[in-house]
Parts: structure tokens; C-alpha cells; sequence
């Protein structure tokens, strides 16, 4: 019956856990056969990878009976929200879903599921939280937050919509805010312990400098196809070490790569593998993610910006610099950068003569798109007003008795700590256990 928390409740049939292993045949042998795993027409092997991804964030598991064991659990939890889902929609009809994020496997296949039933979905996501911004709610209308195409219409949409004015004071106030190290459209700066104005060691300036950025590579890894790219190998490690074969024998060319600082705590081959190459190159300096050399330093005294998707691919273009993105972006549409589809085109872009940078226009999109869009209020919880220490648990307890009601009983602080508890086994019990070894 309807009450206060929704319709009611959905039933599986008695022998549906037992019935759902026998039918569902587990055959893969790596990342990428895992990937193109689907039930119903549902990328389900995309799902259960970016969980997975999110909390170890090994792109490239080794496909071992621990890997499988652990993997199996994700995709049968993710086909019974799926079946669990789709009875809903059957038995309620329901005039639109919501969900956050929509990547996981627990969330994924309501997306899935609006698309096969033609139900709009709103992908919630929070923006907002630095300096003195509130944090507010968005919605993306049918699509994952990360969609490039869909993200295009909707920069060039905010762009088109507001005044010329306040769109690019907005837009330059975020570059100029991010090279200051200043909180703009993140979390965290990620320059606040870099020393102004450093470079590296020897910095010739006599040469032909190409500054390269890279950024996380578990972060876009099972996403969808969309963000993926077999250019120069399809990881940036290999992208890296194509383009320094290329110059090797060119010395007027000097590489140097900053490898993020959100690697830093990262020990997996993508990451770790960079360091092996200094001694096979003398034309390649590796900048570590601790170091204090200046990343926007870098930027300024180089001649030529590589990114493989980074948001320093749209800064270089606004700060006049020469811009080749390799990778996958939201940017990657908006004329900001140079986007070639070859080895040879590359080449091509890498050794012209003075190479010019992209016009501008495109860069103030994005940077206005990140910082000056505005999102929504909002209307029951809002983490805004529950920011006193200890913070998590202030909002925990609040979440737990969002009673509609506003009635307060024992549970108003069992059901807090048991969330608590849960949070405890999770990250010190559980947590341990899942496989982390890389093929």
C-alpha cells in the first residue's frame, strides 16, 4: 500500500538467487571481455567494473579465481537490482526515476532500464562545496554525467544563455583562481604544495620543451566506449612511451612529464612503470606527483601542451599555449585543443614550426561551464546546513530520520550507529579482502 516512504514492495520468487546462478554463464578472461559482459542488452560488465575500480582503483585487474570469486558477487547483486528495478516499473509505472551517479552497479541499471522502457531519468550529481559556494544538486536528463557528446550541447547551452559579460568574468575568474591555487570547481587543490614558479632542474628554454600532463587512469576506465580511445595504444602510458621513441633521437626536443599528484598514493604499473624509462631515454624528465615543481610553471615555459584528458588541456589553451589532447574530455568538441587521430598526425603537430594555440573561445566554455553554471537547492536534505564537526556522523544522523513525520524514537539513534558500524566493517574489515593484484 502507498505510505509515507513510497508504494510498497517488490517479491522474487522463491528460488530466484539459485535460478539466477544457473542461467547466467560467467565466461571472461580479461578487463576487456569482462567489459562487453551484458544481461538484457545492459553493459553490466562496465557496471560492476567501475565499482570495482572506484574502491581499489586497478584498472587492469588480474583475472584470477580470487578476481572471479569476488567479481561474481557484483554481477549477480547487479542483475537482481535489474530484475528488481524492471518489476517495479511493470507493477508501478512509474513516471520518472532518479538516481545518483549512475555509473555503479547498483545504479546502472535504472539507467538501462528508463532507456528500454522510455521513462525520463534525472543522474543526480552535487557540485559546488569550495571557498564560500554551497554545494547544490544537478541533473543530467537521460545520460551519465560523463557523456562527452551530451556534455558538448550542454556547455555550449550555458554558454549561449548567459550574458557576455558575466560568462567570461566567470570563466577567467576559474583559470585564474586554479593557477593561484585556488579552490575552483574541485574538492582539493592539488598546487598547494608546489613552490611558485619552479621547474625543473636544467630547464633549457634554448629547446623545443613539451610539457605533458596525465591524469588518473582508473578514473574514465568503465565509464562506456565513449571514453574510451585506442590512439597511440589506448593507455597513456603507452601514448607516453610512443611520443618519446619518436623525439628519442631528436634532441632539440626535451619531454617532461608531470605525473598527477593524485597518483601519488598509487602503486600500481600505470603509475610506477613512468619511472622505469628515465634510464632508456636522456631526453625525458619525470616529475613525480610529491614534487614541488610548479605545475603551471611548467605550463608557462613550455612550447607545446600534451593531456590526455586533464582540465590543464583547457587551461594551456586560455593561457595561450598550444594545446594536444590524446585522450578522451568533455573539452575534446569545443575547438579548444588540437585532437589528432594518428601517430603521423601527431608527429605532424609535435615538430611544426611554432605550432599556434587553439582560439579561446572554447576554453571560456569549459571554464564557465565548470564554475559558473549553477545547479539546485535542496528540498529535504541539505548537507549545507549539517557541516558541524564530526561532520559525517552530523549528517548520518540526520539522513537516518528524515522521517516525514518528524517523529523521534529509538530508532532516531540505532539506525545512525548501525550505519556506523557498517561504515567501520566495510573499511576495516571487508575492504582488506577484495583482490587488488594487477595483471
Amino acid at each position: 500500500t502507498k505510505g509515507s516512504y513510497g508504494v510498497g514492495m517488490i517479491f522474487f520468487p522463491k528460488n530466484y538467487k539459485k535460478d539466477l546462478i544457473k542461467k547466467i554463464k560467467l565466461d571472461f578472461k580479461d578487463v576487456k571481455t569482462l567489459k562487453q559482459l551484458k544481461y538484457k542488452n545492459y553493459d553490466l560488465g562496465y557496471a560492476v567494473l567501475s565499482t570495482y575500480i572506484s574502491a581499489t582503483r586497478n584498472h587492469n585487474p588480474l583475472i584470477d579465481q580470487s578476481f572471479f570469486d569476488f567479481i561474481k558477487h557484483l554481477i549477480y547483486d547487479s542483475i537482481t537490482y535489474y530484475d528488481a528495478i524492471e518489476l517495479a516499473i511493470k507493477k508501478y509505472s512509474p513516471q520518472k526515476l532518479l538516481v545518483f551517479n549512475g555509473r555503479m552497479h547498483i545504479s546502472r541499471p535504472a539507467l538501462a532500464l528508463a532507456n528500454k522502457y522510455n521513462i525520463p531519468i534525472d543522474i543526480l550529481e552535487v557540485i559546488g562545496g569550495y571557498g564560500n559556494r554551497l554545494k547544490e544538486k544537478v541533473k543530467y536528463e537521460n545520460y551519465l554525467p560523463h557523456n562527452i557528446k551530451n556534455n558538448t550541447v550542454l556547455i555550449n547551452k550555458y554558454w549561449e544563455e548567459s550574458s557576455s559579460t558575466v560568462r567570461e568574468q566567470k570563466a577567467k575568474e576559474f583559470y585564474i583562481k586554479r593557477k593561484q591555487g585556488i579552490l575552483a570547481a574541485d574538492n582539493v587543490v592539488y598546487t598547494r604544495k608546489q613552490k611558485e614558479g619552479s621547474l625543473p632542474r636544467f630547464f633549457n628554454k634554448q629547446k623545443t620543451n613539451i610539457a605533458i600532463f596525465n591524469s588518473s587512469d582508473d578514473e574514465m576506465a568503465a565509464i562506456g566506449k565513449e571514453q574510451e580511445w585506442n590512439f597511440l595504444g589506448g593507455s597513456q602510458l603507452k601514448g607516453f612511451l610512443l611520443i618519446a621513441e619518436m623525439l628519442k633521437n631528436k634532441p632539440v626536443y626535451h619531454i617532461y612529464l608531470r605525473v598527477h599528484p593524485n597518483l601519488k598514493n598509487i602503486h600500481y604499473k600505470y603509475h610506477t612503470d613512468y619511472y622505469k624509462l628515465t634510464d632508456k631515454y636522456n631526453n625525458i624528465t619525470i616529475i613525480k606527483p610529491k614534487s614541488k615543481i610548479s605545475t603551471y610553471a611548467l605550463l608557462d615555459a613550455c612550447d607545446i601542451i600534451i593531456t590526455f584528458g586533464s582540465s590543464v588541456g583547457a587551461e594551456a589553451t586560455y593561457w595561450g599555449k598550444p594545446s594536444i589532447l590524446i585522450g578522451k574530455s568533455s573539452y575534446m568538441d569545443l575547438g579548444a585543443t588540437y585532437n589528432p587521430k594518428s601517430k603521423e598526425e601527431l608527429c605532424n603537430l609535435i615538430t611544426k614550426n611554432k605550432l599556434l594555440p587553439k582560439n579561446q573561445v572554447g576554453a571560456l566554455k569549459y571554464g564557465y561551464y565548470l564554475y559558473g553554471r549553477r545547479g539546485e537547492t535542496f528540498n529535504y536534505f541539505d548537507p549545507n546546513k549539517h557541516t558541524k564537526s564530526p561532520k559525517h556522523i552530523n549528517q548520518n544522523f540526520y539522513i537516518f530520520n528524515l522521517d516525514p513525520r518528524k517523529n523521534i524514537n529509538i530508532n532516531s539513534i540505532i539506525n545512525p550507529l548501525l550505519f556506523i558500524i557498517a561504515r567501520l566493517i566495510n573499511n576495516f574489515i571487508l575492504f582488506p579482502t577484495i583482490p587488488k593484484k594487477e595483471k
